[in-house]
């Protein structure tokens, strides 16, 4: 549970006869005493660990009131919500929370990995040659390491729905990776939709792995162990990372460092698009055809009027032997990303002899998920194909 599901729970009915939350009722608590549970609870959920929310930026529950798909909270999508909360995450005070806000607020609460954070030192290179702030990517590396080895590095893509997000959101995923000593961890940032359409997202991200490559000895890690995952959006680009690294045609030339490939050991997908013309094979929380979806966004067209483009961002168009194996995590009651497009991607890579295993979190929605399981198998599948180890990582179902 994460900030915005006390706007699910902070409805006091008339003359408070009951809290409601869904389909609960919790009977009349006198007033005195229901603000030290609210005080209680508020606590609760702000100091409590996120590993539970890591899986989303933003928060899975800002997708579900975002009932337009516009990537922002307004008007009646906020209706009910204790004003108090609004204005903490509302920063510039215009009524209207945007994802970029929520995650803001959303990161600003995350106090896990903070002791993680002491042990691992932060730095931010352009890798395109120019100023563009949403060009860099931020390379965390451990302050003490047991040797002089080169490490593995892990590399994060974030989500928004290609329109909003942050690299900054990589930290919470990588800072125990890295404070361990045995990984060193980039998070990559690359343009919106609103500042450039497709393909230019996958052109960042493959920039700035040559980047890291060609400089690979100064951030210490092993050009030959990479691996690459991301959430929602950036499950998609991590898939499209993974099955591209011998693709010419979507390589791009940005940032230069052309000798050296994009192509990486392994990838996950957390509830990764992998083909846009079929996201609407089954009922959900959004129209993925519509002009204005992100999707549509993305290609600068309706996606079912654009087939022929759309296709160069389905990960699906560019699956061959040499892919890099895929580890799939996804809900399977996801309103906005459907299951079936983890299952399509692993269906390809098995045809052609490459790991696709899933991952399937059992009434699981677009993150959010609960089960501590799915981080260690997150966490074992990065030794499996960065550090020799010789577990076995088969598709599986996990109750949330």
């Amino acid at each position: 549970m994460n900030h915005f599901d006390l706007f699910a729970i902070l409805k006091v009915r008339n003359n408070l006869n009951m809290l409601t939350k869904g389909q609960y009722a919790i009977p009349m608590i006198p007033t005195t005493r229901l603000y030290r549970v609210l005080f209680c609870f508020v606590l609760l959920v702000f100091n409590r660990p996120f590993a539970a929310d890591a899986y989303a930026a933003p928060s899975s529950t800002f997708f579900r009131l975002d009932k337009n798909g516009d990537g922002k909270l307004s008007g009646d999508e906020l209706n009910k919500a204790p004003a108090g909360l609004i204005k903490a995450i509302d920063t510039n005070g215009d009524g209207v929370i945007t994802a970029e806000e929520d995650e803001r607020y959303f990161l600003r609460g995350n106090k896990t990995r903070e002791n993680d954070q002491t042990k691992i030192t932060k730095s931010s290179h352009p890798y395109a040659n120019n100023a563009n702030l949403r060009q860099r990517v931020d390379v965390y590396q451990p302050l003490s390491r047991a040797s002089k080895i080169k490490l593995p590095l892990l590399i994060f893509i974030h989500g928004g729905g290609w329109r909003s997000g942050s690299k900054d959101s990589g930290v919470r995923h990588l800072s125990a990776y890295v404070s361990s000593g045995n990984y060193v961890g980039a998070s990559i940032g690359y343009r919106l939709s609103n500042e450039a359409q497709w393909p230019a997202q996958i052109h960042d991200c493959k920039a700035a792995i040559r980047y890291l490559k060609a400089n690979a000895d100064t951030l210490g890690f092993d050009v030959e162990k990479i691996a690459v995952f991301g959430t929602s959006a950036g499950g998609h680009l991590s898939c499209m990372v993974a099955v591209s690294g011998n693709a010419p045609d979507i390589e791009g030339e940005i940032g230069g460092n052309l000798k050296h490939s994009s192509s990486v050991t392994c990838g996950i997908s957390y509830f990764g698009p992998t083909n846009f013309l079929r996201m609407n094979d089954y009922p959900g929380r959004m129209d993925h055809d519509a002009v204005n979806s992100p999707e549509s966004m993305l290609i600068g067209r309706s996606i079912q009027l654009a087939k022929k483009a759309t296709q160069k961002a389905n990960p699906e168009a560019y699956v061959d032997k040499d892919d890099s194996p895929i580890l799939f995590i996804h809900g399977s009651d996801d309103p906005l990303v459907a299951y079936n497009q983890s299952v399509l991607l692993s269906n390809r890579l098995k045809l052609v002899g490459v790991s696709g295993e899933i991952i399937t979190v059992k009434g699981g929605g677009h993150g959010g998920f609960k089960n501590p399981r799915i981080k260690e198998l997150e966490r074992l599948f990065f030794e499996v194909h960065l550090l020799g180890a010789r577990h076995e990582i088969k598709s599986q179902t996990i109750p949330n």
